[in-house]
Parts: structure tokens; sequence; C-alpha cells
């Protein structure tokens, strides 16, 4: 029988003969022949399909260590087995890919829509489109930092386990319940098509009045928001994080989007029937 050395076996499928000893270590490879006196490995050309699983299942991202469980009792290999479980995962990575690229596309037309400046604290009109979020319950008062990043992280599980890109940082809804009280509730955004927004909530699609501020600023929020809108019977801003081109991370810049308990109503109602605030205005 000829034989390859390692260095030429690992040449026919352009690998390192490191991979090779590890396969070997790991039981799945071993050489054909080990020369007693040299200790050098020989490998042969029968031994190129069992070489071609191993690349495959790296590929598939099936990991090695499980290689074993698709071989039966006589040590045939069930090849039907692992390609279907294979092609799973391969799915699995298809579609974590294209969340990826949705939350991309996402932040680079987020950043495309704030690119003109404006100035900070002056109310301005801006088109914003239809936002898809889930959202946690309404609280009677702003929680403390703890609690919130508890709460969004809840966000993020439920998220992910619906196949949904979560769109980090959390973004903040103040509703108006009288001048003195202001509830609140946290939301995420989700990177998803049109037609599959069904069972999320949705910011509607307008015209929202808007100020851009710095919440980094000594500024509080909601003096801002005193300042320039006072209060509205009904009224509800939107705490929005805005992305930018270039931004440092001291910084945290902001759009405050003015809307109404009535155009949210759909997305808030059965909160706002909790927390006692009138849904009929």
């Amino acid at each position: 029988m000829q034989y390859f050395t390692i260095s030429e076996f690992a040449r026919l499928r352009n690998i390192n003969i490191n991979s090779l000893r590890y396969y070997e270590k790991k039981g799945l490879l071993a050489p054909a022949y080990i020369d007693e006196k040299t200790k050098y490995r020989y490998y042969s050309a029968e031994q190129l399909p069992t070489l071609d699983t191993i690349l495959l299942c790296i590929d598939l991202g099936i990991p090695l260590k499980n290689l074993t469980q698709y071989l039966d009792e006589q040590g045939v290999l069930q090849f039907q087995k692992l390609l279907v479980e294979g092609k799973a995962l391969a799915q699995q990575r298809i579609e974590k890919i294209q969340r990826n690229l949705n939350s991309v596309e996402f932040f680079l037309q987020n950043m495309e829509q704030n690119r003109v400046p404006r100035d900070k604290n002056t109310v301005y009109e801006r088109h914003i489109r239809r936002r898809h979020i889930i959202m946690t319950t309404i609280f009677p008062e702003l929680p403390e930092r703890r609690q919130i990043e508890i709460e969004v992280a809840k966000l993020y599980k439920t998220a992910q386990e619906n196949a949904l890109m979560p769109l980090l940082p959390a973004n903040q809804l103040l509703i108006y319940q009288n001048p003195e009280q202001t509830v609140c509730s946290f939301f995420l955004e989700v990177a998803t098509k049109e037609n599959t927004g069904s069972n999320l909530s949705v910011l509607p699609e307008g015209v929202y009045p808007c100020i851009t501020v710095d919440r980094k600023d000594s500024r509080n929020t909601k003096e801002i928001i005193q300042k320039n809108w006072g209060y509205q019977e009904g009224m509800a801003v939107i705490v929005y994080n805005v992305h930018v081109e270039k931004c440092n991370f001291g910084s945290e810049p902001t759009e405050l989007q003015l809307t109404s308990i009535r155009a949210l109503n759909g997305l808030v109602g059965t909160a706002i029937g909790e927390t006692g605030l009138p849904s009929g205005t």
C-alpha cells in the first residue's frame, strides 16, 4: 500500500498538520501507519472520506465531539442523519446572519435620517416610519437603573427566543398621567420585515415634533420637555436613542419625540387601564 506523509495528506485538503494531530488525539482519524523507529505518521487514500466527513462537520458547525453520535453499533457513519442535522444548523446560522444584516441596515438608515445637524433643545418636526417594538410593563415611577437593565434583559431574551433582532440600547416611553405624575415604560425596537410584525407592538408612522438632546448633559430630560411643550392633556414622549456617524462613549445623543396617549392607545391601552390613565383622551 502506498502512503502519504502527514504533510502530503494535509495538503490534499489544504489543512494544517496540527489539525491532523488534533483529530488523532480526539480518536477521530488515526494514521494508517506509524513507523516504529522514526515515529513518522503516514496516511492512506482510503482515509480521505473520513477526513472529508470531519471537515464537513466543522463547516456545518457540528462539534467534533458529537461525531461519534452519527456512528451506528458497527461503526458505520449515518451520513444522512449528519447532513439533516447539519442542514438545520446551517439554516440557523443563515437566519442569524440575516438578522444581523437587518440590524446593520436599520442602523445605517437611522444614521442617514439623522445626518442633518439639528440645534440641541430646539423643536423641529420629523417624519418617522412605523416601528415594531417589544416593551416592558408600565412603571408608576422611574425604576432604579439596576431594575431597568433587568427588565431590558428580559426583553432582549424574548426577542432572541422569537428569532427577532433586538436593537440596543433600550428606549423609554413617558406617559403624562397628570402635571405632577409621569409613568414610564421601556422598549426595544426590533428589526423585522413588515409582514412579520403582526404579533409585535407598533409605534405608528407619522410626523413627530422632536427635540435633540444629550442625556449626559446636566439638564434633566423632563425639564427640557416642560420648557418646550409644557403639560398637555394626554401627552406622551418617546425618549429615543439616536444613532449618529460619530459619537463619544461619554455621550447619549437622544431625540425626544412628542406623541399622545390617543395615538398610542392600541399600544398601551391595557397598561393605561391598569395605571388609571384616561384611555379616552
